[in-house]
Order: C-alpha cells, then sequence, then structure tokens
C-alpha cells in the first residue's frame, strides 16, 4: 500500500476533474522551456545546475512513489541554515547550487 493512500477526502475522478487541465497546462509550459532551451544560440554550453537540477526534480516526478513534493523540496533547497556573507548576484537564481557553495 502506498505510504498516503486514502489520505485525500477526494475521489479520484473528483481530482482528476477538479484538477488535470491546469497540470495539462503545466506540463506543456515545461515541455515548451525545454524546447526552448534546445533551441538556443549555445545549445553545446550545458553544465548549468539549473538545468542539472530541474532535471533531476522532473525524474523525482517519474520515480518517486511517494512524498514527491518533499523530495523536490529537498532538491531545490539550500540545507544550511548558516545565512551567506554576501550573495554573488541580487537575482535569485531559484534552486539551491550544490556545486559551487560546497566548493565542488
Amino acid at each position: 500500500m502506498r505510504k498516503h493512500e486514502g489520505s485525500c477526502p477526494m475521489k479520484t475522478k473528483r481530482v482528476l476533474d477538479d484538477y488535470f487541465l491546469d497540470n495539462r497546462a503545466r506540463l506543456l509550459d515545461i515541455a515548451a522551456f525545454l524546447d526552448r532551451l534546445d533551441r538556443t544560440v549555445d545549445p553545446g554550453r550545458g553544465g548549468d545546475f539549473r538545468v542539472d537540477v530541474f532535471k533531476e526534480c522532473l525524474e523525482l516526478l517519474l520515480t518517486a512513489s511517494a512524498n514527491r513534493v518533499e523530495q523536490i523540496q529537498k532538491c531545490i533547497s539550500d540545507p544550511h541554515f548558516e545565512s551567506k556573507d554576501r550573495p554573488k548576484s541580487k537575482t535569485a537564481v531559484g534552486v539551491y547550487n550544490r556545486k559551487e557553495l560546497e566548493g565542488q
């Protein structure tokens, strides 16, 4: 039995009726984002940690059997509690760069 089976009071059909179209649109947005990355002028550049983490999260969506939100949140979040002295830029990147912050 799945860990959280039966913890949602809604029936499967109701969840699908209420949420399928919104999530279908999100999938199309993700596909468009990945296609856009593939069509950039420097597609061979690669190696951007954000793309690597994004793909890791997509893999979690496909392989995790429970707690997907928790696993993805851990994948993208900085696990350190101490504050950083000074950010390298003023813009948020939206994901934790493990390689940079762990000196790899």
